[in-house]
């Protein structure tokens, strides 16, 4: 059983089952179904996706902060600043995403058309 101690009381805040192997599986194996969906996916439909997945998160942003407080022991008064800080990098990252991912050319001449392409590299999984 995975529990979160709060920093506020040391009480547990929160308990939970770990994943089962296979749950962990069926997770990986979904993962990998769906990723070639996203290599598909143009870069400006991602950036719709990503820009609605920032406006969802932020309209929950009450009880994100309220589980920021509990979590961490981040005083509630200070929760704010990281939702503000987390919309001000996401949307950062997505507005300068064309740029940021774009082919760079290292060498181009008669011979050669030598470029880094910035592409998916597939699931990753963080234990």
């Amino acid at each position: 059983m995975l529990k979160t101690i709060t920093p506020i009381d040391n009480s547990i805040y929160v308990e939970r089952e770990y994943a089962s192997t296979q749950e962990i599986e069926n997770t990986l194996t979904t993962s990998k179904k769906v990723f070639s969906d996203w290599c598909n996916t143009s870069l400006q439909q991602k950036k719709i996706i990503l820009t609605k997945f920032v406006d969802v998160f932020l309209e929950n942003n009450s009880e994100i902060e309220e589980e920021l407080c509990r979590q961490m022991g981040r005083p509630i008064s200070q929760c704010g600043g990281e939702m503000n800080g987390f919309e001000e990098r996401a949307r950062y990252m997505i507005e300068k995403s064309d740029q940021a991912l774009e082919n760079v050319i290292s060498k181009k001449n008669d011979e050669f058309d030598n470029f880094i392409s910035k592409d998916p590299l597939g699931t990753i999984f963080i234990i």
